[in-house]
């Protein structure tokens, strides 16, 4: 039970960074046993024990509130998560889902600002939308940098631009651009060279409003958090989404900065300027500002490329079936092999079908199988054909020569063509 504990202590350390949380504490007399606090709590923290609720595992609770939240008798207080008591839910759903997917359409990312300055109230309303924005294990390591005004904007903006052009400039010298090539991979840099490109062609533009890198909004947002965090990433950029919509639905215009994010990781003097940790990176920058532009339309975008996992179909004995469970086609199958041969970047290797069956063949005989259930599999009348078809591997060999050896040496054949006598 010790050692459990132990476990379950070292756990929660790894997945909230040492951040405490008091456990729930449970109202015995209020308290009905109907067990929905146990149910919602994916840490196991709660059970039902003498039809009460019961705190069993108090070192794993990450303070999620759940708990709290679903109790229908107020039996429930969670000291990290509560809140007044008559600060509810509104109607399920709050939104209707025609009304959510117009959010989404209509949030534009916008470049084109009014030299109009945004109150505090304002921005700290954007902020409260990324503090509520959902963080693994209820980790809630979102960290914002706001950038309040016009001459701050004005400030990261030159900062920014000298990074880019020191950046760029590099990338002309070869050994340099080896050595990004092999930190960063060869699809940035050849994104890198793109926006050089472009990058030369605007910068006598300064005064465009839709100036690249860094529009010229009134505010911009940053979101950092440790940098060995593995869900990091995702924490900041849900939250910065969040603040998005909410920058929409008070009348502002959002722009995710690419650049603004990338320097402040890559260039040391962004990243002190901006007093961002040296153990933690920018996982997104937003600029912000009321829009002097009005879009009248709706734009389309084009449909997701998605895979539908399903089930078997039961009245096929195919493992891989074409249309109404009927027998995969060469052609389809070749297809197939070869949209994955893409994917893998492996096209220009001599790969075919072929090859997998050959592969197939000898892997099963490696593993064990014997050679009539595998000419089943693979379809053959005669069994002499199997026989071409598979290799076995040196090691195969080697294992069923000693295994055969270990059976002579016992004296376990009893065969009729053993002879007693001498062999001339």
């Amino acid at each position: 039970m010790v050692e459990e504990r132990q476990f379950l202590e070292k756990a929660k350390i790894m997945a909230i960074f040492d951040r405490e949380f008091n456990p729930p504490e449970i109202n015995k007399e209020k308290c009905i046993g109907c067990g929905q606090c146990a149910k919602v709590c994916s840490a196991l923290v709660l059970e039902v024990t003498e039809k009460k609720s019961k705190v069993v595992y108090d070192e794993v609770c990450s303070g999620c509130g759940h708990c709290w939240a679903v109790c229908p008798e107020e039996a429930i207080y969670h000291q990290n998560a509560s809140t007044a008591i008559d600060l509810r839910p509104g109607a399920s759903p709050a939104v209707p889902d025609d009304t959510l997917t117009l959010l989404f359409r209509e949030r534009r990312s916008i470049r084109v600002f009014k030299d109009k300055p945004i109150s505090n109230e304002i921005l700290e309303k954007i902020l409260e939308a990324g503090r509520y924005a959902p963080t693994a294990s209820n980790r809630q390591d979102v960290n914002f940098i706001v950038l309040p005004n016009i001459e701050k904007v004005s400030e990261l903006r030159t900062l920014v631009e000298r990074f880019m052009e020191k950046t760029f400039n590099s990338l002309k010298n070869p050994v340099i651009r080896m050595l990004f090539n092999l930190k960063y991979g060869n699809l940035v840099i050849d994104q890198m060279s793109g926006y050089s490109f472009v990058y030369d062609f605007l910068k006598s533009r300064k005064e465009i409003h839709t100036y690249f890198p860094l529009p010229f909004g009134q505010a911009v947002i940053i979101v950092h958090a440790r940098s060995f965090d593995s869900m990091a990433q995702f924490n900041c950029a849900v939250a910065l989404y969040n603040c998005s919509l909410m920058s929409h639905s008070l009348g502002l215009g959002s722009c995710f900065m690419g650049f603004v994010h990338f320097g402040a990781n890559m260039d040391k003097g962004i990243k002190a300027w901006l007093g961002i940790p040296k153990d933690h990176e920018t996982y997104g920058a937003m600029v912000i500002g009321y829009p002097d532009v009005k879009y009248r339309r709706l734009v389309e975008r084009r449909k997701p490329d998605v895979k539908w996992l399903k089930l078997k179909d039961s009245q096929t004995n195919y493992l891989f079936y074409g249309y109404r469970g009927r027998p995969l086609s060469y052609e389809a199958a070749r297809r197939i092999f070869k949209k994955h041969l893409d994917k893998a970047q492996l096209s220009h290797k001599p790969y075919s079908l072929h090859c997998l069956r050959h592969t197939f063949a000898s892997e099963m005989l490696n593993g064990g199988m014997s050679l009539q259930s595998l000419q089943e599999l693979l379809g053959h009348s005669d069994i002499e054909m199997t026989r071409r078809y598979a290799r076995l591997t040196d090691n195969t060999r080697r294992e069923q020569y000693y295994k055969a050896m270990q059976i002579i040496e016992r004296g376990d054949i009893n065969g009729h063509y053993r002879c007693d006598h001498q062999l001339p």
